[in-house]
């Protein structure tokens, strides 16, 4: 991976000890995600001697030039015990500055080698759970998810790290950013309430119920500011997130149990019950799937919404070895 010329710039500022607090953690962000710029970075760090050349090698640096020339060198390797030795020049220029007087340094870089340990939660093999944070949070986790989070959030944000899905309640801390890591993304919030959908493996949905998040990928130092009602999708293969209007008026059914649908057409109402209950549901007369649903359920078996479909749209909903078939005249 080659790296762009605002992650150039941040190495950099880093290097020149320039950096702010929020792009430190851009900075840890990017080597956390960068295994190679990680290893190059551990192994500069490691040499912490020559500082009085220090003046001399800020003025030359090549970070990507150094970077790219420490990939070569470590993928010609042959023998994975051997250390390899890398260009003098480079280690002048890097090693120096990278623990004199810079503002990450080792601890910033590798903040989760470093920090407390994480307990965790999972529902891997169970239903839902509401888990209350040291300060106050609430998180609900959906099925097949798992949470990673401290005991106390005792450093200067209040991080946890994702696995599938979970609805997020923060409590508000101006002073203390909540964030969330999960997949190729970062989640920051002040105190809000949004819902966090990883549980497919291509893209990241973030649906934003109160308030406002910061939605970042890893590979871009600037992230996409959500508000209430909009969401953002981050593909797993892309840098920018993508920004819309939340159309999804159901999206916290796993959560409340609350099925809506307003002038909902029948195809559409249909579509979201096989999503939800896993059903082999089709329309066999195409002339009905334009019939408008307006109505709400809570906590309610699917065969009640069915029965509730036949009588008021005057339908038909036959079941044939666990498939089922919905006949209709126009509506």
């Amino acid at each position: 991976m080659e790296l762009d010329n605002a992650h150039i710039e941040l190495i950099q500022k880093s290097l020149l000890g320039e950096t702010s607090e929020k792009e430190n953690q851009q900075l840890a962000d990017l080597v956390a995600y960068n295994e190679g710029l990680r290893a190059y970075i551990s192994e500069m760090t490691k040499l912490h001697t020559l500082t009085e050349r220090r003046k001399e090698l800020l003025t030359n640096l090549d970070v990507e030039a150094d970077y790219q020339s420490f990939l070569k060198n470590i993928s010609s390797k042959t023998d994975p015990k051997v250390v390899p030795m890398f260009p003098l020049k480079i280690i002048l220029r890097v090693a120096a500055v990278l623990l004199i007087g810079l503002g990450i340094g080792y601890q910033i870089l590798y903040n989760q080698e470093v920090s407390a340990p994480l307990l965790a939660v999972d529902t891997y093999n169970s239903e839902q759970i509401e888990k209350s944070l040291a300060d106050n949070s609430n998180v609900i986790l959906n099925v097949n998810s798992k949470l990673e989070y401290p005991e106390t959030f005792d450093g200067k944000t209040r991080r946890v790290n994702l696995e599938g899905e979970a609805y997020f309640d923060i409590e508000p801390d101006s002073t203390k950013p909540f964030i969330v890591y999960v997949g190729n993304g970062r989640i920051e919030v002040k105190g809000t309430k949004f819902n966090v959908n990883a549980n497919n493996p291509d893209s990241i949905v973030v649906t934003v119920k109160e308030g406002s998040v910061m939605f970042y990928s890893f590979k871009k130092l600037d992230g996409q500011l959500l508000t209430a009602n909009q969401k953002g999708t981050l593909m797993a293969d892309a840098e920018i997130v993508e920004d819309d209007a939340n159309d999804n008026i159901n999206y916290l059914f796993w959560y409340d149990g609350v099925l809506r649908f307003k002038d909902t057409e029948l195809k559409d109402v249909i579509a979201t019950l096989k999503t939800e209950w896993n059903l082999n549901i089709t329309i066999a007369d195409e002339v009905i799937n334009q019939c408008r649903v307006t109505a709400s359920f809570s906590n309610v078996e699917i065969d009640e919404i069915l029965k509730m479909l036949e009588m008021t749209l005057d339908i038909r909903i036959e079941k044939n070895d666990g498939a089922m078939i919905i006949y209709g005249n126009a509506c």
